[in-house]
């Protein structure tokens, strides 16, 4: 909250809505905001048991009396997702920046990629891995097959070379579609979930060979780091690999 006013401001009400008007939780301020100033306060949401699950669109406001432009008073609204007790979604980096090469790269007729997902990354929790999701920009739209296995190791680098498949669990074998038009993610449900117990976690993805290479932008989207880490392998060829 800032205020953006001349004059300083005491006793406001900041309140969480789910999509548009059902109010979720609501705090009262009593303390002193000076003009230019900004403050942070937390509301939590208790989702109920019976809560549907998927998308809700969630927004913040914040109710001052006497305010004399109350056109400011609300956030954008931000998608969330609601998923049933006991499961939880991690999301590795900020994906803003556009690489087409990896986890299967479509500019070739075949692809093979191996990445590491750090432990740190993975917020240090343990459980039954079920689904994957990556984020795409593609100019294409086609279904495609691959394969992904995942395992774990220490190493913290790939430089010296790959972990082989062998020292891997298959955990999806099956085709995947992926749309056009901008931003987009594609969920992928895997055939045998994988109980992650630490370490960092190894992802190996294979795209078979295909009668075509694809021209155009077809981007995955990835954070940036360090490239000392060396923490991505990858291969792509327009014969078998």
């Amino acid at each position: 909250v800032k205020n953006v006013g001349n004059n300083p401001q005491t006793g406001y009400t900041v309140k969480l809505f789910k999509n548009t008007n059902i109010e979720l939780a609501s705090l009262d301020v009593t303390s002193t905001l000076q003009p230019e100033e900004v403050a942070e306060h937390n509301l939590v949401w208790q989702i109920p048991l019976d809560e549907p699950q998927g998308t809700v669109n969630l927004h913040g406001s914040v109710d001052l009396d006497g305010d004399e432009n109350p056109n400011n008073d609300n956030t954008n609204m931000i998608e969330v997702s609601v998923f049933p007790p006991g499961v939880i979604e991690i999301q590795v980096g900020n994906g803003t920046e556009l690489n087409n090469r990896t986890p299967v790269c479509f500019q070739y007729k075949n692809s093979l990629t191996e990445m590491l997902y750090f432990e740190d990354e993975m917020n240090y929790v343990q459980g039954m891995i079920t689904e994957l999701t990556f984020f795409y920009d593609f100019s294409n739209q086609f279904a495609k097959p691959m394969t992904i296995w995942l395992g774990t190791t220490t190493l913290t680098t790939l430089a010296d070379g790959w972990i082989p498949s062998t020292q891997l669990t298959q955990v999806f074998d099956g085709s995947v579609t992926f749309l056009s038009g901008g931003s987009n993610q594609v969920t992928i449900e895997l055939d045998t979930p994988y109980f992650y117990e630490g370490d960092n976690l190894v992802m190996m993805v294979h795209r078979p060979m295909d009668a075509q290479a694809y021209t155009g932008s077809d981007d995955f989207l990835h954070s940036e780091t360090p490239a000392m880490t060396s923490r991505t392998r990858y291969e792509r060829d327009n014969d078998m690999l």
